[in-house]
């Protein structure tokens, strides 16, 4: 057996930081399961998973994938079937932090089952039930199909239906196309439906985001648009967003702009929110403020 770590962290010009260019472990990323999807800005929480543990058999073939966090607590294992000779499939389940099989939110699937392109990479995903019978997973959908660039990146991802086609996922989304910077973070994200059409995802209310990043790999703003190319509004009422962060990459400051560029209000009723933490990336106090950088109650009575 072998063992393989990838880990998620700020990148710095101070080469000798862990050897990599890694200064902080942190846990801001767009990194989900296959039975759960995560946005990068829905959690700050600093026991969300951001280094990752792969065991490799004597051939190279994982057999057991394990998630931590910031702290190196485990959050979540998989554990996959040996592989068969002259088989390109492969099927795993999820265990928990204790070790023991645990089964996935808001899915009646069990089971994700792999298939592999000649070059290793996940080709199809399909998620199953303990008879192996096709079953609904992430997004309402039955499996998915990815595309690859020569780096490893997945440049298309398209929903199937329980006989392999495509379908619209929940929110009206059959394929996503990915384009990437050099540092391999995703600068443009555009949502096309089963006819290759542009489409608006209706949960989140916009076609196509694009993404900027500071030197060290955090997102710093974050832009909408319609099918037409057009600025648009996120279903939280925002066109654009942008991020800081303190020397630790703990977020500190999310702003949030309409499609002119001006301040405005977000649906939680704020412009602005800060945060400030702990040496132990703890969040420690939060406040929210309005176009004028004044102190604001937001839709919860709080400031």
């Amino acid at each position: 057996q072998s063992t393989v770590k990838s880990i998620f962290g700020d990148q710095s010009k101070d080469k000798s930081t862990l050897g990599q260019g890694i200064a902080e472990l942190t846990p801001h990323h767009d990194v989900g399961t296959y039975f759960k999807s995560l946005n990068r800005f829905e959690t700050r929480s600093p026991l969300r998973e951001c280094q990752w543990e792969f065991i490799l058999d004597s051939t190279g073939k994982i057999v057991y994938e394990k998630a931590y966090d910031k702290n190196g607590k485990l959050v979540w294992g998989l554990v996959y079937s040996p592989p068969l000779e002259g088989q390109s499939a492969r099927q795993a389940h999820y265990v928990g932090p204790d070790g023991f099989p645990r089964p996935q939110l808001n899915s009646t699937a069990e089971f994700a089952e792999f298939t592999y392109s000649p070059q290793g990479d996940e080709s199809e995903v399909r998620y199953l039930d303990r008879e192996s019978q096709p079953q609904l997973g992430l997004g309402k959908v039955f499996g998915k199909r990815l595309t690859f660039d020569a780096r490893g990146l997945v440049t298309e991802s398209t929903f199937l239906d329980s006989q392999g086609q495509p379908m619209n996922n929940e929110v009206g989304v059959a394929t996503t196309r990915y384009s990437y910077n050099e540092f391999g973070n995703i600068i443009e994200e555009a949502y096309f439906d089963v006819a290759g059409k542009p489409t608006l995802s209706s949960k989140e209310g916009f076609h196509k985001s694009t993404t900027q990043y500071d030197e060290r790999g955090n997102p710093t703003e974050e832009t909408y648009f319609d099918a037409a190319g057009k600025p648009t509004l996120h279903k939280e009422g925002i066109h654009k967003l942008t991020l800081q962060y303190d020397a630790h990459g703990n977020l500190t400051e999310v702003a949030v702009f309409d499609t002119a560029g001006k301040p405005t209000l977000n649906k939680h009723g704020y412009h602005k929110i800060t945060t400030q933490y702990d040496v132990s990336g703890n969040i420690t106090e939060e406040a929210v403020f309005d176009v004028a950088g004044k102190p604001i109650l937001n839709n919860n009575g709080f400031h």
